[in-house]
């Protein structure tokens, strides 16, 4: 008898290990959706996802905001440059020496300020960008000789442009960075297409077209005598006073026309101090 309970006992505790073993196996194959400690820690990390998302989207908002107002900041700062420049050119005119020296300490701030703003406007996105302030960094880029960068940015005003007068001024812009830079067909050929302008913006009176075709032209021959293409200039300011010559009277026609004498006067002046010099 004693060796039937000690043999009882012992198949006891073997089931006991038996079952042990099985409830665990069976505790592994439950399905994850069914164990607590693992719904828990997924929704604490799908917490934490979306926590992290909202985070990253409020900053990124709160930095967007922050560089549109220090570009805000320097725009005003750079279209306040040429009165500043002219007040002061007017306060020192009977001294030469202050007014070069002025000129160098402004134009050093518009290339300071032009840079910054340009670099603002790369680290910003397309859709918080207008055009016009595209252009105005660009004109300013110009101004301080920084050519490349301003062809980026009129690019990038022609590019964000729905409104006629950005499109084509930022047309004109390229085209007059491409002579400088001694490029000239590529800058002929831009200036065709500031030209082409009203074959994209449709409605406009025949006015206006005449005379932005005008200001184009004026452009043009300006870009062509500056590279030293004579012949050029002549052929474009002469298209732009056969367009003007067809102008409604009017106190606009008379400046137009007054602009184009100027032009006109200055291929004069070029050619006399050309003869006199050739004697």
């Amino acid at each position: 008898m004693d060796g039937l309970e000690a043999l009882n006992k012992n198949y006891l505790i073997l089931k006991n290990e038996v079952d042990s073993i099985q409830i665990s196996l069976l505790s592994q194959k439950t399905a994850w959706y069914k164990k607590i400690p693992v719904i828990i820690s997924i929704l604490a990390l799908t917490f934490s996802f979306g926590t992290t998302y909202v985070s990253n989207k409020r900053i990124k908002i709160q930095d967007i905001q922050a560089i549109k107002s220090d570009l805000r900041n320097m725009l005003q700062q750079l279209s306040a440059i040429p009165s500043r420049n002219f007040e002061l050119t007017k306060k020192y005119s009977d001294d030469p020496n202050a007014v070069a020296f002025v000129g160098g300490q402004i134009n050093q701030e518009n290339a300071l300020l032009a840079s910054q703003a340009a670099e603002l406007i790369e680290q910003l996105p397309d859709d918080r960008v207008s055009a016009i302030e595209a252009y105005s960094v660009a004109v300013a880029l110009q101004f301080s000789y920084q050519n490349q960068k301003a062809f980026e940015m009129y690019e990038l005003s022609h590019n964000l442009a729905t409104d006629m007068n950005t499109n084509v001024a930022a047309k004109r812009g390229m085209a007059n960075i491409l002579f400088i830079s001694g490029q000239a067909e590529a800058g002929r050929v831009q200036f065709q297409e500031a030209l082409n302008t009203f074959s994209i913006f449709k409605g406009y009176n025949d006015f206006i077209q005449k005379t932005t075709h005008i200001v184009t032209l004026l452009n043009w021959f300006g870009a062509e005598s500056g590279s030293g293409f004579n012949a050029q200039s002549i052929q474009k300011l002469n298209e732009a006073e056969n367009i003007s010559k067809t102008l409604r009277p009017g106190p606009y026609t008379v400046q137009v026309q007054g602009q184009i004498q100027q032009a006109r006067n200055q291929i004069i002046g070029l050619s006399i101090q050309s003869t006199t010099t050739a004697q």
